[in-house]
């Protein structure tokens, strides 16, 4: 086996779950959230970036579409839809009684993955059903319109079905007491896994990919003949339960959609294209 393939099984784990280990181990040591997860995360973007130019899954998907700007519009407009929620979330869980059934007691860590899989439920529904309803699809098609997938434009989404998405997983998980450090963690964590997820990046993760929605899978899920498969955001878990699992790897050479092939590049065209489409 090559070098390179050795390399292409270990970048995921060593990217994704070291990250994880690095935000914890800071919390440990009294860091505030926002510096680990931040600090963590800014690295990992790093690496990512450098070896989608060392080590793409496709050259002439490192080259600009046009798209830089929007992408990178799109990726900090809804980080900061995500800091005013768990702005929101903070106040409410500290003003206010829920039902309090969180298992606080559990170790930190076992408290981050339940908040992951029951977040990643939600997630995978909203996304599902974006698929099939017509006005969920006019939002979410933004994120199918890439004609190319990196890192950056795994938060490539409508405002609107930011929200929409991440609200019914968010709320199950406040109502059910989590504290707004487990949840802060967990959507820093997610974001990491985002980035790999998204990556132009040759990697494999043998059987791993049964568990994780990883690059190698998702990339099923946007190729332009077929777009109804793999659904999860973070794990498969729910693709193999709701039978929407495909893990019958393939090579993608093209990902967007049929008949979107002129899909606004600007921002703001972005924005309004559902009321344009309208």
């Amino acid at each position: 086996m090559s070098i390179h393939k050795y390399l292409s099984f270990l970048i995921y784990p060593v990217i994704f779950f070291g990250s994880t280990a690095a935000i914890i181990f800071f919390l440990a040591l009294g860091y505030s959230t926002t510096f680990s997860i931040l600090f963590v995360q800014a690295l990992a973007a790093i690496v990512v970036f450098s070896l989608e130019l060392l080590m793409p899954y496709k050259k002439d998907w490192n080259q600009s579409q046009k798209d830089i700007i929007t992408d990178t519009i799109h990726y900090f407009v809804n980080y900061l839809i995500k800091q005013v929620a768990l702005l929101l979330y903070a106040f409410l869980i500290e003003n206010f009684i829920f039902f309090g059934v969180w298992p606080i007691d559990l170790p930190f860590t076992i408290q981050i993955i339940i908040a992951l899989i029951s977040i990643d439920l939600f997630l995978y529904i909203v996304h599902r059903v974006s698929h099939y309803n017509n006005l969920l699809w006019d939002l979410h098609s933004i994120h199918h319109s890439s004609k190319r997938l990196y890192w950056i434009n795994g938060e490539k989404r409508h405002p609107l079905h930011q929200i929409l998405e991440g609200l019914p997983g968010i709320t199950f998980v406040m109502l059910l007491g989590a504290p707004k450090i487990v949840v802060i963690t967990a959507l820093g964590i997610l974001s990491i896994h985002m980035m790999l997820q998204h990556a132009n990046i040759d990697y494999s993760v043998g059987i791993l990919k049964y568990l994780f929605a990883v690059a190698e899978n998702h990339r099923l899920h946007h190729r332009l003949e077929h777009s109804q498969v793999n659904f999860g955001a973070m794990l498969m878990i729910w693709d193999h339960i709701f039978g929407s699992a495909d893990l019958e790897i393939e090579r993608v050479e093209k990902v967007g959609i049929y008949g979107l092939e002129q899909f606004p590049t600007q921002y703001l065209l972005q924005l309004f294209w559902p009321l344009k489409k309208k």
